[in-house]
């Protein structure tokens, strides 16, 4: 027989589970499908992006606007200096 650890809770399975899908990218929405959330709110705490995943989105935002630039619609992009956080401008 498996002997676990007094304290230990099954949940604590399916929250490392989930929060590791977070970890690997996988978006709130798809883990709450996962899981079976009725709250988007709930699905939030698994996922944290990191630098280097919030870089990349950044860049796939990057290429979108190149695609938008060809129609005549101007959108700048740029990392805010004291928030340090993306800053997006669209001029028509």
């Amino acid at each position: 027989m498996l002997k676990l650890p007094a304290d230990f809770v099954v949940h604590s399975l399916r929250h490392t589970k989930l929060t590791r899908l977070g970890l690997l990218g996988v978006d709130a929405f798809t883990i709450m499908k996962i899981a079976g959330h009725s709250s988007i709110t709930v699905s939030q705490r698994y996922v944290h992006p990191s630098p280097e995943s919030v870089e990349r989105a950044f860049e796939k935002l990057e290429e979108s606007v190149q695609d938008v630039a060809r129609i005549g619609v101007g959108i700048e992009l740029h990392i805010g200096k004291k928030s340090g956080k993306p800053k997006i401008a669209v001029k028509f």
